[in-house]
């Protein structure tokens, strides 16, 4: 398994998504939201995801 590294900056974000989550929809569905997000990024990591494939404007 590929280790994720969080900044410090999106850290403290995530601590505030949890924190709305918790206020807005309780611990458990709060809890779900951060899992949900590293699993996430674990994905992402291990090039589980692949990209969008943007088409480019009529106009470009």
């Amino acid at each position: 398994m590929t280790a994720v590294r969080v900044q410090q900056a999106a850290s403290l974000r995530i601590d505030e998504i949890y924190r709305y989550s918790r206020s807005r929809w309780g611990s458990a569905q709060a809890d779900a939201c951060i899992t949900g997000l590293f699993e996430a990024f674990n994905r992402i990591a291990a090039g589980g995801v692949l990209p969008r494939v943007r088409s480019r404007p009529s106009w470009a």
